[in-house]
């Protein structure tokens, strides 16, 4: 890759808008693979819980009823 050896303000100004952007992306990447992970613990946790949810079903139920 060749790189011009004059960058203008503009162009740096540029530079810098596109760096952040990447960032910022590269942070909603971040919480999304968070959410990710939470999620994937919580159906674990549901799934290492299943029978215990299963025989709490109908008081589960009338709970929320």
């Amino acid at each position: 890759i060749v790189y011009n050896a004059v960058i203008t303000h503009r162009d740096q100004i540029y530079i810098n808008s596109i760096y952040k952007l990447d960032f910022v992306i590269y942070g909603l990447y971040g919480q999304l693979y968070n959410l990710d992970t939470s999620i994937s613990r919580l159906i674990s946790l549901l799934l290492l819980n299943a029978k215990g949810l299963c025989d709490n079903k109908l008081y589960y139920t009338s709970k929320f009823l």
